[in-house]
């Protein structure tokens, strides 16, 4: 609001500020799907539609091989699956069916990493992190970054990992905190501005 009424009194936008000009969004929905079914109506209902989905230990062999054959997978998120053999397997199958897919925050250690560098897989860093020093230490397979200007904490600090990730090669691309209303346009403003093409998941809640 503070930053709104600023650029609102000097008669200044911010993409003119930043001097970027912002582009059309391109939206992936995020969902933790249980069923192929799930996965089949929401493709129904938008064909063409690109996912973000929330990796669970419950998905099978024959869900895995499902959801590849829709081709509609671009991230796979595995924080919420805790560390151990079971996430191992799970990360194992995915390479196997969505060899395709951005694995994001994929598992530690080395085991993960040699099966993460067999398969050629691309990753993406997202959980925990606030700031530049966060991409210290990073694996070389992290092809991108999930930015969330919520969890950085103000406009400079968004701007300033934003930026750090670009001098060091590093894709962006957009997710949200249960941002509502005009926070949600806000979100959306700063992606439009940084990475409008990237696999954004910041569209409405009820997509």
């Amino acid at each position: 609001a503070a930053l709104d009424l600023a650029l609102l009194r000097a008669g200044c936008s911010l993409p003119e500020l930043l001097g970027i000009r912002p582009g059309p969004l391109r939206f992936v929905a995020s969902r933790a799907p249980r069923t192929i079914e799930e996965v089949h109506r929401l493709l129904a209902r938008c064909p063409g539609l690109r996912l973000k989905l929330d990796a669970s230990p419950t998905w099978s062999e024959g869900f895995l091989r499902e959801l590849g054959a829709t081709d509609a997978v671009e991230i796979v998120d595995l924080h919420r699956v805790s560390e151990g053999p079971e996430q191992l397997e799970l990360l194992e199958r995915i390479l196997e069916h969505l060899p395709d897919s951005l694995i994001e925050d994929a598992p530690p250690g080395p085991e993960a990493e040699r099966r993460l560098r067999e398969a050629r897989a691309s990753c993406a860093l997202d959980a925990g992190l606030l700031g530049p020093d966060d991409l210290e230490g990073r694996s070389e397979l992290v092809r991108s970054v999930n930015l969330k200007p919520a969890r950085v904490g103000s406009l400079h600090a968004h701007l300033a990992l934003a930026e750090a990730c670009r001098c060091q090669g590093l894709e962006t691309h957009g997710g949200g905190r249960f941002e509502l209303g005009v926070g949600r346009l806000q979100l959306q403003t700063l992606a439009a501005l940084l990475h409008p093409g990237a696999p954004n998941e910041i569209g409405r809640a009820h997509v």
